[in-house]
C-alpha cells in the first residue's frame, strides 16, 4: 500500500497545527471506511443515511468515483465509531512505529540495495579486468 507524507492540516485534537504524517492513498483510505463498514455489517444505505448523503453517491465514493472531501470523512468516522486518525493515518503509526522508525527501515532498505549492487560492480570490474588482462598477454604474443 502506497504512502504520502505531506503536510496536512490536523484531523483530531490530539493534533496541533501542520504536521508530517504517513497517509494512506485516498483509494486506501476508501478500503479502509470499506472493510470497517463490512466488519460492523453496516449496509451501504444505511451508512449513506448515517452521514446524509444519496445511497449512489455513497456507493461511488466507496468505490472511488468520488473524491472523499474532510467534511464527509468525519461524518464517516463517527457512523463507524472510529477516530479518523484511523481511516487515514498508515496501520503502522497507529499501531506504534514512529515515522523515524518508519523512515529507518526505508533508508536501511536502500542502503542494503545499494550495498548489493555495490557487491555486484565490484564483480564485474573483477572479471573485466582479468579479460583485459588476458587481452593485453594475447596481444603481447601476437606481436613477438
Amino acid at each position: 500500500m502506497g504512502v504520502i507524507s505531506k503536510p496536512i492540516r490536523c484531523l483530531s485534537d490530539t493534533f496541533s497545527g501542520h504536521i508530517f504524517v504517513a497517509m494512506k492513498k485516498n483509494g486506501a483510505i476508501k478500503q479502509k471506511i470499506y472493510e470497517i463498514r463490512r466488519s460492523k455489517g453496516i449496509s451501504q444505505e444505511k451508512m449513506a443515511n448515517l452521514i446524509s448523503v444519496a445511497l449512489n453517491s455513497y456507493r461511488k465514493l466507496e468505490r472511488g468515483k468520488t473524491n472523499l472531501v474532510n467534511e464527509k470523512l468525519w461524518d464517516i468516522a463517527n457512523a463507524l465509531n472510529v477516530s479518523v486518525k484511523e481511516l487515514v493515518l498508515e496501520d503502522d503509526i497507529l499501531t506504534g512505529t514512529s515515522l523515524a522508525d518508519m523512515e529507518r527501515k526505508r533508508y536501511q532498505a536502500k542502503i542494503n540495495s545499494l550495498e548489493e549492487e555495490i557487491a555486484t560492480l565490484k564483480q564485474c570490474v573483477t572479471l573485466l579486468n582479468e579479460k583485459n588482462e588476458s587481452y593485453i598477454k594475447n596481444r603481447g604474443s601476437a606481436y613477438q
